[in-house]
């Protein structure tokens, strides 16, 4: 059971399997034949042929008498379909009751074998009928008896013929598997010139041992139950060493009183069919694994796709280090993935973007610390050797990484690190992991291009928004910025300060140490200005030395109250320039708000501007509001 490549299973009353061997365990698309205990043809195949191998068992048992030879057509649950040649009888207990069913099944989809079975049952039908029409004969027209015996004789002739002009080997063998006639075609098959030289021996004279003994046990079994074996595909291997295959059918071979004597079989070789088979088989394989790579490859080209469309959406570098988590995820899984990017203030580089389920503790690393940033090209570890790994790399004693690391550079600089790595045990036993190099360049080329990409987008950006010198937004950014807390303070009903400040006697410090240290008190103030407010003021230059604050949410009183900190903190300065001390420096700031001094933009700058005038002319150092009270200075 265990080594046939036929279906055989027994199945208690109810037709259910109660033991299978493994090839019909494989045949059902189970991994172990004990799956298959307690369930039906129904659990596997469509109701149609479910239902007729129930109704067939059924009858079986009811009426004791085996099925032989059944071609079926077996439906599966999707769609398919195949054909197998099946033999069931019935199961009996020690006291001779039917209490189950067994069979054996052979599949003959690609090429049914059922002429070998119409042959040989066309030979017995005939030697059946000539031995019936014979004894009928002898009994009945003795006298005859030599005309029949030469009609007999005619019969014999012209079967004997006819066997020697078939291509298929026929032989008939007494009850110990010894020879007793054979045709042309087994004589040759075997590889001898007269039936002689193969009479009165055994398949043991000319097969292997192996071989041999299954042929004769097959042959018990036969003469046994009395019962064919039909369709059975064997394995020969020839005492030569040559090994064939062929498809057998044997039955038993009976006297004119139905005793046994003997078997007699037919036997198609089918040694081009089974090679061409197994051709069949290397080339779909072939295609299968094939097709598989270009899936794979049209798998990792879409993904690609994405992670470019989805990154050219990003408005932001930190916009896009989730699509490229997200992305590399999928398009290389691995234990551990990160991205490293320059951080230019502190010569580090520092994780943008990570993935996969390994934590990695590295949080930034020196240029000096990853060896393809030295190298300037791509770094590849795949073996146990410690004096290769990156020192960045944190490492649990037993762990040994496989992994790469991959430069992203921008016009000749390394803006950032893709580190892709797995892991396995010290113990665990050698092995080369594939991290698609090739992949993982193209897709570090992708992302260094993307982030260059962006980052120059933001360059552009600030230096569209910001003032040049003082690092402070500038006049088109605050006509923009007020607009939009103006729509913000008029939809929630809240107040809104304006602060426009100008520097007092600028004039006179260009004409005393140059226009340079004018711009270096500006570029001071500026600094200054940024560090002295809330995270959601606005700081604007709005033009030579007038600055303008915005406070979203601040009362007239409270704009007043930090217009007069700044006032102040100004004059505590220390200005210098080339070492050298510009004096301490002095504003004047006017103060407007909203809604008391104006509903738009226009009107509130006419305000603040107004109010910056009238502290001008009331000394300077000091703050004016727009509603022209002047606090003491």
């Amino acid at each position: 059971m265990e080594n046939t490549t036929d279906r055989i299973y027994f199945k208690d009353a109810e037709s259910r399997f109660i033991l299978i061997n493994p090839s019909t365990a494989v045949w059902l698309g189970l991994a172990n034949p004990v799956e298959a205990v307690g369930k039906t043809d129904f659990d596997f195949f469509a109701e149609v042929h479910a239902r007729k191998a129930f109704h067939d068992e059924q009858q079986i048992m009811a009426s004791g008498q085996p099925k032989v030879g059944i071609e079926e057509k077996e439906t599966w649950p999707d769609g398919h379909e195949t054909w197998v040649s099946t033999t069931k009888v019935p199961m009996r207990d020690r006291e001779g009751r039917v209490i189950g069913t067994f069979g054996i099944s052979r599949d003959i989809t690609e090429h049914k074998r059922g002429e070998e079975a119409r042959i040989a049952a066309m030979v017995l039908s005939e030697s059946n009928i000539t031995l019936e029409k014979t004894n009928a004969a002898l009994q009945e027209e003795i006298a005859e008896r030599k005309r029949a015996e030469e009609a007999l004789a005619n019969e014999r002739e012209l079967s004997h013929t006819m066997m020697d002009n078939i291509s298929d080997r026929i032989y008939f063998k007494d009850k110990d598997s010894h020879f007793v006639f054979i045709n042309r075609a087994t004589v040759e098959n075997f590889g001898f010139h007269d039936p002689s030289e193969i009479i009165g021996k055994t398949d043991f004279d000319f097969f292997t041992e192996e071989h041999a003994r299954q042929a004769y046990d097959d042959e018990r079994r036969i003469i046994a139950s009395g019962k064919p074996l039909v369709g059975l595909e064997e394995r020969e291997t020839w005492s030569d060493g040559r090994e064939t295959w062929s498809s057998s059918t044997k039955f038993p071979m009976r006297d004119s009183e139905g005793r046994i004597i003997g078997t007699f079989g037919i036997s198609r070789d089918i040694t081009e069919r089974k090679a061409m088979g197994l051709s069949i088989e290397l080339a779909n394989a072939k295609l299968s694994d094939l097709v598989n790579w270009l899936e794979g490859r049209n798998r990792e080209i879409n993904v690609l796709n994405k992670m470019g469309e989805l990154l050219e959406t990003c408005r932001t570098p930190e916009d896009a280090y989730p699509v490229i988590s997200n992305q590399m995820d999928k398009l290389i899984p691995v234990q551990a993935g990160r991205l490293f990017l320059l951080n230019k203030e502190s010569g580090q580089y520092s994780v943008a973007a990570s993935w996969g389920e390994d934590p990695d503790r590295t949080e930034s690393f020196s240029p000096q610390d990853c060896r393809c940033i030295q190298s300037g090209s791509i770094h590849i570890v795949n073996t146990a050797d410690p004096g290769l790994y990156c020192p960045h790399l944190h490492l649990d004693p037993e762990e040994v990484p496989i992994y790469l690391c991959i430069p992203l550079k921008d016009q000749g600089e390394t803006i950032g690190v893709l580190h892709l790595r797995n892991l396995r045990e010290k113990s665990a036993p050698e092995s080369r992991l594939d991290l698609k190099q090739e992949l993982a360049t193209t897709a570090a080329d992708h992302i260094a291009l993307a982030l260059a990409n962006l980052s120059l987008r933001e360059t552009l950006r600030i230096q569209s928004i910001r003032d040049a010198l003082t690092g402070l937004f500038n006049r088109r950014y605050l006509e923009e910025s007020l607009q939009r807390e103006l729509a913000r303070a008029q939809r929630k009903t809240v107040m809104l300060g304006v602060v426009m400040l100008d520097v007092d006697h600028l004039k006179r410090v260009n004409d005393l140490y140059g226009h340079e240290a004018g711009d270096t008190l500006l570029a001071v103030l500026g600094h200054w200005l940024q560090s002295n407010i809330r995270a959601e003021d606005i700081s604007c230059r709005y033009g030579g030395d007038e600055f303008i604050l915005i406070f979203p949410d601040a009362s007239p009183e409270s704009t007043y109250q930090r217009a007069r900190q700044i006032c102040e903190g100004v004059r505590l300065l220390e200005i210098s320039h080339h070492d050298r001390s510009l004096g301490s420096a002095t504003v004047s700031i006017g103060v407007a708000g909203f809604p008391e001094n104006g509903q738009t933009r226009d009107a509130l700058l006419s305000a603040v501007d107004e109010a910056l005038y009238k502290a001008k002319d009331q000394g300077r150092n000091c703050v004016v509001t727009a509603v022209e009270k002047t606090p003491p200075s």
